[in-house]
């Protein structure tokens, strides 16, 4: 009954029973419950049907590929973005002379963090461009010119948007902004949040850090074409877009913290997002 006051228990997660192992309720017995077929996983169910496609997925894909159809969405993908009210970051980033070897020697997770050194905006513009935004380097796709990006997606779709939690940023005001790399821009979106409803769990810093960022998922924009092979590519773009902003960060002299544990509900409020066909995998903080 006091698991939440020592932090074992994630408070917004559903809680469940083993109701197959109520004498003996620990991990290794419904380990072997699993293996033996009695007892079903949520986690197991995945790993297991991760491969599966469908005959429809495979049907899909193939139109995708045949009607250049992903490429022609790119080609007016400037056309989902406002750029009305917003705040239009410098396009030039700023000279960066750490090496790659050197960045991924020195990354490390870090949950303290500085109030004398201040991120401004233009480190937070450079940052966002090479974790996020738009490569100068584009491709034609029969014919269609389109734009890339500083991290893979499959297909080209680009399902994940990215909102930041703004805290301590010399030349930004406090609050929600999505991120627009189109036109590489932050559009606000509302400055009522309360970290500590966000992130009630953790200890981190959070009077000190300069920024979260929540990715979203928006299940729309992929699924038709990759079915139930959606998620397994979506969870590879995460990672690649997370880990561009843990090197990018630390080869500019800033730490970061990825952490999938937060409160899931809040952060679809404050978003105003359903949370259904949209989510969250990560928080990132630096």
């Amino acid at each position: 009954m006091h698991y939440k006051m020592v932090g074992m228990m994630n408070q917004h997660l559903s809680i469940s029973l083993d109701k197959n192992n109520v004498s003996s309720t620990n991990n290794s017995a419904i380990f072997g419950e699993i293996l033996e077929g009695n007892f079903s996983s949520p986690q197991f169910d995945y790993l297991i049907n991760l491969g599966s496609n469908r005959l429809s997925d495979t049907k899909s894909i193939k139109t995708y590929n045949e009607s250049n159809l992903a490429a022609q969405i790119n080609n007016f993908k400037e056309l989902e973005e406002i750029t009305d009210d917003v705040i239009f970051l410098e396009k030039k980033p700023i000279k960066i002379k750490t090496k790659l070897v050197d960045a991924l020697e020195k990354r490390h997770s870090t949950r303290q963090y500085s109030n004398i050194i201040k991120m401004d905006i233009n480190e937070l513009s450079t940052l966002l461009l090479y974790s996020y935004g738009v490569a100068k380097r584009k491709e034609n796709y029969f014919g269609v010119e389109v734009t890339t990006r500083y991290h893979g997606s499959g297909g080209g779709l680009y399902p994940v948007d990215v909102y930041l939690l703004i805290n301590n940023v010399t030349g930004i005001n406090p609050g929600i902004y999505k991120y627009q790399p189109i036109s590489h821009s932050l559009k606000p979106v509302s400055d009522d949040f309360d970290i500590e409803k966000l992130y009630p769990y953790g200890n981190f810093d959070l009077e000190n850090y300069a920024f979260c960022a929540l990715y979203e998922y928006d299940v729309n924009r992929n699924y038709v074409k990759y079915g139930e092979l959606s998620l397994m590519v979506t969870f590879i773009e995460a990672g690649l877009m997370a880990q561009n902003l843990d090197l990018v960060a630390e080869s500019m002299g800033f730490s970061t913290c990825q952490a999938a544990g937060y409160n899931k509900k809040y952060a679809d409020k404050i978003l105003g997002i359903d949370g259904i066909k949209s989510g969250r995998k990560d928080i990132c903080k630096t």
